[in-house]
């Protein structure tokens, strides 16, 4: 089954081979898809990896990267892309996915600020592709917030905060345009 996942694939090897070329320590996380967990027992929720066997990996800042990265998706919308000709086609379908690039970043470390860190994955992100399937995936990069306060009151609840002065983190919001014919794929459930 052809899924988001499968969507944000090249966004993370693009990622992995920008930090290969610029950062010789690679010590780096990039993350698939995330969803916000709460802990066991307490009232903290947080970041944790999307697994479908319903057990949680925390995703956030740690000891040991130096740069990680997750993506949160917050909606989608179904429109349909307008056609030219003649016939009873309805167009192909389009599903634009509104999307969070969560980064947290030792700027100790990297030696990168990071509005320096967005505008390079700004630059090192595919703009578009085509499935096995007959996708085609367009990526748009929209707002990218700097305040690691909003960032961590938006991923972080009932968490204190922790972010330390030499640290940063920001979320880059993009869309993910991807545009299909009905009857291309099936659903196919993974297996684990």
């Amino acid at each position: 089954m052809v899924g988001l996942k499968d969507f944000i694939k090249p966004i993370n090897e693009a990622l992995k081979v920008a930090f290969d070329d610029v950062f010789d320590f690679k010590k780096y996380k990039v993350f698939d898809l995330a969803i916000n967990a709460q802990k066991n027992d307490t009232d903290q929720i947080f970041p944790v990896a999307f697994t479908k066997n319903g057990k949680g990996k925390y995703l956030g800042a740690d000891d040991i990267q130096s740069i990680i990265t997750y993506h949160k998706v917050n909606n989608f919308t179904v429109s349909r892309e307008s056609r030219l000709g003649y016939g009873d086609s309805r167009g192909r379908i389009k599903n634009t996915y509104n999307m969070k690039l969560i980064v947290f970043l030792k700027r100790d470390i990297t030696k990168v600020e990071p509005d320096e860190l967005a505008l390079y994955i700004q630059n090192k992100l595919p703009e578009c592709t085509s499935s096995t399937n007959g996708i085609r995936l367009v990526y748009n990069i929209g707002e990218v917030i700097l305040n690691d306060r909003q960032v961590f009151d938006m991923e972080y609840k009932n968490v204190p905060y922790f972010v330390k002065p030499e640290h940063a983190l920001m979320a880059i919001n993009y869309t993910i345009e991807s545009t299909f014919d009905t009857n291309c794929f099936n659903l196919i459930p993974y297996e684990e």
